[in-house]
């Protein structure tokens, strides 16, 4: 009988155990959940923000354009590359800051010795 009652014991503190790492685990997950939801809120705030102020910037280009023809005493070619240069600003600034900061991001990864993600 004493086997029978230290097989049930040992089977017990094992589901015990058990029982103890799924909580944990599930707290875990529960709070990793937690915190994407988070993410992915702050993260549609962002792109909206980002949208209306890419808007923002293309509606006030005119007002750019005018003060380029009316106030720079400029070439008219010249006046031409500026209006050119701050419409066409935002889709190439994008790709070399996105460089940049990948270049960054491996290099400190490099150095610090952890992942590179």
């Amino acid at each position: 009988m004493s086997s029978d009652e230290a097989i049930y014991t040992t089977i017990k503190n094992e589901n015990n155990r058990i029982a103890n790492q799924l909580n944990i685990t599930t707290q875990r997950d529960s709070t990793s959940q937690s915190k994407s939801n988070y993410r992915n809120i702050e993260t549609i705030k962002i792109q909206k923000q980002n949208y209306y102020l890419f808007w923002i910037y293309y509606a006030l280009i005119p007002v750019l354009a005018y003060f380029v023809y009316s106030k720079i005493t400029l070439d008219y070619k010249y006046k031409i590359a500026i209006v050119l240069a701050f419409i066409l600003y935002p889709f190439i600034i994008f790709p070399i800051e996105s460089g940049i900061y990948t270049l960054f991001t491996w290099l400190w990864a490099l150095f610090i010795g952890t992942p590179y993600k």
